[in-house]
Parts: C-alpha cells; sequence; structure tokens
C-alpha cells in the first residue's frame, strides 16, 4: 500500500509574482492554490526551480524537498516520466522511483538526453499506476 498524504512535486513553475509560495497570482490566489484547484488535488508543498534556485536534474530540489517533508527517504516513492531530469537524481538521492514510458510504444527518448538509470517499477500511464497503487 503506497502512502498517500504527502505529494510533493519538484517542478518548475513559471509565476510574474517571482517566487514566494503564498504570492497572489493573477488569477487571485497563491501558486499552490492555483496548483490545487487546477488539478483538484491538494498538494501539501510546491518547491519551485526559482525557490531551489536549480532546475533538475540539480540533487539541489531532491534535497530541498526531502529537508522541506522530513519523511525517510525509503518512505518516499517518486514518479516521474523523465530519466534524466528526475530518476537518475531520484536514485542517486536513494529514493524507489516509477518510470511513467509514456513513450513505450515510440524509438528513443524524445527530447531528453539519454540517462543510465533502472526504475523500480514502470507504467505506461499515469492511470495504470493509480490502479495498481489502489
Amino acid at each position: 500500500m503506497l502512502r498517500r498524504d504527502i505529494l510533493l512535486p519538484v517542478e518548475r513553475i513559471e509565476i510574474s509574482t517571482g517566487d514566494q509560495p503564498d504570492a497572489v497570482h493573477a488569477e487571485g490566489c497563491s501558486p499552490l492554490a492555483l496548483s490545487n484547484k487546477r488539478l483538484k488535488v491538494e498538494f501539501d508543498t510546491i518547491i519551485t526551480a526559482q525557490q531551489a534556485r536549480s532546475y533538475k536534474p540539480s540533487l539541489n530540489n531532491f534535497r530541498i524537498g526531502l529537508d522541506r517533508v522530513g519523511v525517510p527517504r525509503h518512505e518516499i516513492l517518486h514518479v516521474a516520466q523523465s530519466l534524466f531530469h528526475d530518476h537518475v537524481p531520484a536514485k542517486q538521492m536513494g529514493l524507489t522511483t516509477v518510470w511513467i514510458n509514456r513513450r513505450h510504444h515510440k524509438q528513443g527518448l524524445g527530447a531528453t538526453p539519454p540517462a543510465h538509470v533502472k526504475p523500480d517499477y514502470e507504467f505506461h500511464d499515469l492511470q495504470s499506476f493509480a490502479i495498481a497503487a489502489e
């Protein structure tokens, strides 16, 4: 059974109000509230690249995330599509990973650089992963 109380996206979020997670966005709410509203899910935290002052695949993004959530690494499941930007650093940080391999029916890795990493699990889409996680 997967732990569902923490969902931590470590991603770049473009906002015109700078890197303040509680800043008011043009739509009248903070970036955190805006993401919650659009995705219809409550995120515990969002870490922007602007806050981290680095972009994936920097390990800094993952260090900040781990520090912020305060959960042991062995209890975290990192779910992502990019082998290069997500799985390589996540595995370097000792995280268990799930690869959402949307390109399973195509050759190559798309626009991302090649990566030499073996995710712990692989699914073709988020829906398949969600069903398996039930």
